[in-house]
């Protein structure tokens, strides 16, 4: 799926959003016809600015409920930045797929010239090739201030289906008053474990790296001495040693000093 749209063209409700897309956006489907569908494809984009990130909705042009595996793309950015020099280099993409699919990593073009962002998705959904799907852009309140229980959801997952983490991935104390914080997890596998942290402006401050041998129940410490008192974001892409498995989960801390 080619998903764009003209910065010029936006709704003006939305136009005071530092790096928004509004309105309806109309996309072509560039993948191959499968049985294999969710109930919607959602893309949080995160402002720098603290302002809310933007939702996009995916539903067929004829208003077919039917859409593409599902799919929700953060989009970080690792530096103020503005619309006229913001390129693929100045971001990172993080993904989500449930269910059946075809994965790739998302390609993200934003032609300088045009004032043109571009994010394609290469999926496998059921749209026939060429066949045009509306995308609906609205606010979300709130999100990143609320964006999960204290048990949260598989991030993506890739490779086979055998278990070698659990889905179980929690950070405590939470909130944190001191130097370290812990994140609580179950491996099955001898483990690579990355954590990054972002703060709620989507910016990443830090990235830990660390392998886990043996299997086992962890609670492993991340140091946020150098943190101050606010919201984080931790991402945690856990990959096994031993297989081609690979989870990622996204979690919140609040660091009170």
């Amino acid at each position: 799926m080619v998903i764009s749209h003209n910065r010029d063209n936006l709704d003006d409700d939305l136009s005071d959003l530092s790096l928004s897309y509004g309105g309806n956006m109309v996309c072509l489907w560039t993948g191959e016809d499968d049985e294999h569908s969710q109930d919607d494809l959602e893309i949080y984009f995160r402002y720098y600015d603290g302002k809310p990130p933007i939702v996009m909705k995916t539903k067929p042009e004829d208003g077919d409920t039917d859409v593409p595996v599902d799919v929700d793309i953060l989009i970080f950015f690792d530096e103020l930045i503005d619309i006229d020099t913001v390129n693929s280099d100045t971001i990172s993409i993080k993904g989500k797929i449930s269910g059946e699919r075809n994965w790739e990593e998302p390609q993200l073009d934003y032609s300088q010239e045009e004032k043109l962002f571009q994010l394609t998705l290469p999926l496998i959904g059921n749209f026939s090739e060429g066949d045009e799907v509306t995308i609906t852009v609205e606010g979300v309140e709130d999100y990143y201030n609320n964006p999960c229980d204290r048990y949260v959801s598989t991030f993506w997952t890739e490779g086979s289906s055998q278990r070698f983490m659990d889905d179980k991935v929690y950070p405590w104390p939470n909130p944190v008053s001191a130097d370290t914080v812990n994140i609580r997890m179950t491996l099955y596998h001898n483990t690579h474990l990355t954590f990054e942290i972002y703060d709620v402006a989507g910016r990443r401050i830090k990235t830990i790296e660390q392998d886990v041998e043996p299997r086992g129940e962890y609670d492993f410490p991340l140091f946020i001495g150098d943190l101050g008192s606010d919201v984080y974001i931790v991402v945690l892409t856990a990959e096994s040693l031993e297989t081609d498995d690979e989870k990622q989960f996204i979690q919140k801390i609040a660091v009170v000093r």
